[in-house]
């Protein structure tokens, strides 16, 4: 399952379309950000689905705090949360298998190897 504009709305409790746009930036933007962290995550997430779904709580939670802190002017980037960190750290570590070896799996029917 990837990330709809649905699950955003009611995962940041947003009732109206008048910000569709700018949250349709920040699931571009989550997804970027795990799928750069992450070796291979296109590959890996059709392998190994409980990646997937821990790589959605992320994007959620990566555009929760995208959403919460966009006006904070002047201030110095922060990092991610805890939390984030941690689930981005778990996916990375996840993912021992090069694209070819997921390939290979995906190619033979998915599903973990």
């Amino acid at each position: 399952m990837a990330v709809t504009l649905e699950d955003v709305k009611m995962y940041l409790r947003i009732d109206s379309d008048a910000e569709d746009v700018l949250l349709e930036r920040l699931m571009a933007t989550a997804y970027a950000v795990v799928s750069g962290a992450v070796d291979n995550y296109a590959l890996l997430i059709q392998v190994k689905p409980d990646c997937e779904k821990l790589g959605d709580m992320i994007q959620l939670a990566l555009m929760s705090d995208l959403y919460e802190n966009r006006n904070l002017e002047g201030e110095a980037p922060q990092g991610y949360s805890r939390i984030v960190e941690t689930m981005l750290h778990q996916l990375q570590y996840d993912n021992d298998q090069s694209a070819e070896e997921l390939q290979v799996a995906i190619d033979a029917g998915g599903g973990d190897p």
